[in-house]
């Protein structure tokens, strides 16, 4: 049996993401997938960042004026010839954004 080591429960709700670094003046957009209070996984074009880089996050529904900033670090990268696929891990985040 495979045993789940998530602590928080997972929700495939999509949202438009700008990522970007502290040091670079422009955004990376995406969209984000499999997202709990914990991280979530980011689908965007090809980019620059690394596993371990700090960055700026703006999430914005896409359905609704609703916008969210946070600060997250990347821990993981998947890369094709077309997109890029992040594991983001939310490191601050306003408490109303992340319930």
């Amino acid at each position: 049996m495979v045993r789940e080591r998530r602590q928080h429960k997972r929700f495939e709700i999509f949202l438009v993401a700008e990522i970007g670094a502290y040091y670079q003046p422009d955004y990376c957009v995406g969209i984000t997938g499999n997202i709990s209070q914990e991280g979530f996984s980011l689908e965007c074009q090809k980019h620059d960042f690394k596993p371990g880089e700090m960055l700026e996050l703006k999430l914005k529904n896409p359905r609704s004026d609703l916008a969210a900033s946070a600060f997250g670090e990347i821990v993981w990268r998947k890369e094709a010839w077309y997109k890029s696929v992040v594991g983001i891990k939310l490191n601050r985040m306003e408490h109303e954004a992340k319930s």
